[in-house]
């Protein structure tokens, strides 16, 4: 809920992003409602999503204790110290990402993803602490964007920059209030 949060907030922040996505949506037929089977047609969707991740990780922070003595880099690291790890930083460093703060699903194209580190991108968090519902909710985020993507527009009624509350989640400090605006069948890419 709180990734879909930010997907609307940019949405509305960023109108030839939110043209793409129209576009894109207009293959849905009106009135449908996708299959599991039709998430795969929909790639500009999965990149609006990954990016919004990117720039917001539902788990911002995440910590581990070292089970043994180690050595990270020039590091040394006693047992039973706990690290920390940060995906928004991370996927906002600009080693790893250009212009890290700027709202650009298409850097999640399949061609422009291709030499990216894996471990660069990791808002569920990864190995064996992975999310155990990140493939659940990354298609619940679908099936909402599509479906309430393709039949409603969402303007910000507040020009507020959001400050960010750091809790379990990385959460708005105030709402985004929104006003819901219906597409019609012949604006839908305006």
């Amino acid at each position: 809920a709180s990734t879909l949060n930010w997907v609307w907030y940019l949405l509305a922040q960023n109108p030839g992003v939110e043209r793409k996505l129209a576009l894109e949506l207009e293959r849905l037929p009106p009135g449908s409602i996708p299959r599991v089977e039709d998430l795969s047609g929909f790639p500009y969707v999965r990149q609006v999503i990954e990016e919004a991740l990117r720039i917001y990780p539902p788990g911002w922070l995440m910590t581990r204790r070292a089970i043994r003595e180690d050595q990270l880099g020039e590091y040394f690291v006693p047992a039973g110290t706990e690290i920390y790890i940060a995906p928004y930083y991370m996927q906002r460093h600009p080693g790893l990402w250009t212009a890290p703060d700027v709202f650009d699903p298409d850097r999640f194209d399949p061609a422009a993803s291709q030499d990216r580190p894996g471990l660069a991108m990791l808002p569920f968090s990864v190995g064996p602490r992975n999310c155990i519902g990140e493939h659940l909710a990354r298609m619940e985020m679908q099936f909402h964007l599509i479906i309430i993507g393709s039949r409603l527009r969402m303007r910000l009624v507040s020009a507020e920059i959001p400050t960010m509350v750091a809790g379990v989640n990385l959460l708005s400090a105030h709402d985004f209030i929104m006003l819901p605006e219906l597409k019609s069948s012949n604006n839908a890419g305006e």
